[in-house]
């Protein structure tokens, strides 16, 4: 079985729909409506939808898989595919930066923060700006499942291997 990702044309906007050509026997189109169960990957600080539902969130997000037996017969039909979008302005410059525009957020207080501070000989304020930054994992971003009789085998190569099996049960 080969896979194809459809994906978003738009960084920002709604997913309208997917125009597919009559697909032959044996292949298929794959939406989040037909994922079971939850659509979605949860990472430390956001949930991440496998397959977009109706909100695009970046140029080239997943919003559909075709699957079937032969890659070139696939490409050529994700060529006929057409992905049906209301495009918004996305948001591409961090300086105007609001509440409404953040994806993650993460906070560690170790200790008594507020006591450490009043006992503190002096206290620093300051605004910083970095580039985005991203661990490179040498790992590939993929896994493989397959049935042996009533259980669901999973590989994968990644750091997480208990994030995977639960995104998956869910």
């Amino acid at each position: 079985l080969e896979i194809l990702v459809i994906r978003s044309p738009i960084a920002s906007g709604s997913l309208l729909g997917i125009d597919c050509p009559h697909l032959p026997s044996g292949y298929h189109l794959i939406t989040a409506r037909d994922i079971p169960g939850e659509n979605r990957l949860s990472f430390p600080a956001e949930l991440v939808p496998i397959l977009a539902y109706d909100r695009l969130n970046y140029y080239g997000e997943a919003v559909a898989l075709l699957a079937g037996s032969d890659i070139r017969i696939l490409r050529e039909l994700a060529e006929e595919c057409t992905v049906e979008v209301k495009e918004q302005k996305g948001h591409f410059d961090t300086r105007k930066f609001s509440a409404d525009t953040l994806a993650g957020k993460q906070r560690i207080d170790m200790g008594d923060c507020e006591e450490a501070f009043e006992e503190a000989a002096y206290v620093v304020e300051s605004t910083m700006r970095i580039a985005a930054q991203e661990h490179w994992y040498p790992e590939p971003h993929t896994a493989f499942a397959r049935f042996e009789y009533d259980k669901l085998i999973l590989s994968t190569g990644t750091q997480w291997p208990f994030h995977v099996r639960n995104s998956v049960a869910a």
